[in-house]
């Protein structure tokens, strides 16, 4: 699948593990700008919502974002 803006993917957080991300700016096929929403409760000092600039990795791996699995 080719990334486009608006799309939902998976981000792998080392903290919080995978979270849904909303892909807002296409860099290249691998690489996106993500509106990162991470689990709730929130760690302490961490905001909720964050702007990650991430590659693609076709499996889970931190700091990286994934194609949520078809269910």
């Amino acid at each position: 699948m080719k990334p486009t803006i608006g799309r939902i993917v998976h981000f792998e957080d080392g903290a919080y593990g995978t979270c849904a991300a909303l892909i807002t700016n296409v860099d290249d096929e691998s690489s996106v700008t993500l509106a990162l929403f991470r689990k709730y409760p929130p760690i302490e000092d961490q905001e909720p919502v964050v702007y990650v600039k991430a590659e693609y990795s076709d499996t889970p791996e931190i700091g990286h974002w994934s194609w949520p699995p078809r269910i």
